[in-house]
């Protein structure tokens, strides 16, 4: 049941980095709630746009010697959340919030809706702090997890919703002869470099390919770092990669076991084409006619060499691919689901209402 009112208060925890889940969520509300994040990864101060390796290591240190990853901000937290007043909190980093910080928000706010976001497969779920912690509503994007802790622990607040896309920031735009030039190849990804996927992508080694990312990590020796350009894309810059690409690998980590990634989305988004072993697609694209698919590496290679011959069936796959994303796979389709789903409405002026939601949480 719907109730006729909404929230209006909206306190995110998790990355705020540019193109983050949680700053998505956060650009696509704040025009219509309050809303307010707290990053718990930036122990100390530093240019969003440049974060320090201190961050990291000072996280690292909390978690080691403090036996929590956020022992050094959890007070800071605290304080904002108090602040802040929330009627929901949402939290996209559960796998890392001890269920002790929940239980302080709940003890302060009980009337508060406190919702997770898991945006990752199943292998990093780490402590899996979610597990001791008192959500009233926690959503993954793989269906496997939704199954496995409804049958297992007959949790009945689980469900399962997709990831989306960031019409703001993923989205087609012009290109430039300079763009091309930078950015321009036959086959594209943009994502981390593990082994895996080194050994997945061994058969292209010595094509026309770049993979955009933080660098390899020095213990991978291998020769798909010829590929390897070390720079992070994000924003426009991730528009321009993927749009001078021919064709864009999503290549998903062997532990997405019935689910989506979240590159499937932002890829459609910006209208380019793209190459898929995502294990979930139908539930959000029609495969073959609007995403490409694979399944075995030679099916992978096999593809590339078909759609690269032919460039106006890519330009109609990515274009109906980019019009379903912009219609249905936005993070303002997974917000009004998220409230239908703890029986709330949205504001009337929201840009989705429940009766153009088209994948609800299940």
């Amino acid at each position: 049941m719907i109730v006729a009112t909404c929230p209006r208060r909206i306190f995110i925890i998790g990355s705020d980095i540019f193109d983050s889940v949680g700053d998505s969520y956060r650009r696509s509300l704040d025009k219509y709630y309050d809303v307010a994040i707290f990053d718990p990864f930036q122990v100390i101060e530093f240019n969003k746009e440049n974060r320090s390796k201190w961050n990291e290591a000072l996280i690292l240190f909390s978690r080691v010697a403090l036996g929590d990853p956020f022992a050094l901000v959890g007070t800071r937290l605290q304080k904002a959340i108090r602040r802040f007043e929330p009627d929901i909190v949402l939290t996209t980093a559960l796998e890392s919030l001890a269920p002790h910080w929940i239980s302080k928000i709940r003890t302060d706010f009980p009337r508060a809706k406190l919702l997770g976001v898991f945006s990752d497969h199943i292998a990093n779920f780490e402590r899996g702090y979610f597990f001791l912690s008192e959500y009233d509503a926690l959503f993954f994007k793989d269906r496997y997890i939704v199954e496995k802790l409804r049958g297992k622990l007959g949790w009945k607040h689980v469900f399962y919703l997709p990831q989306a896309c960031d019409p703001e920031i993923h989205h087609p735009i012009p290109m430039t002869k300079a763009d091309m030039e930078v950015f321009g190849c036959d086959i594209t990804l943009a994502g981390n470099v593990y082994s895996y996927r080194a050994a997945q992508l061994a058969p292209l080694i010595g094509r026309d390919m770049r993979i955009w990312g933080n660098g390899v990590p020095r213990w991978l020796d291998h020769p798909i770092q010829q590929h390897c350009v070390p720079r992070y894309v994000a924003g426009k810059d991730k528009c321009r990669a993927m749009l001078a690409a021919k064709i864009v690998i999503n290549s998903n980590h062997y532990a997405e076991i019935n689910g989506t990634n979240k590159r499937t989305f932002e890829v459609a988004s910006i209208g380019a084409f793209q190459l898929t072993d995502t294990p979930a697609l139908a539930d959000v694209f029609i495969p073959d006619v609007e995403i490409a698919t694979f399944t075995t590496q030679s099916d992978m290679v096999g593809k590339i060499d078909y759609y690269l011959q032919r460039p106006e069936l890519r330009a109609k796959m990515a274009k109906s691919a980019c019009d379903r994303a912009h219609r249905e796979h936005t993070y303002a389709h997974r917000w009004t689901a998220k409230m239908a789903a703890i029986g709330y409405a949205v504001p009337l002026d929201f840009p989705v209402q429940r009766e153009k939601v088209t994948h609800h949480a299940e």
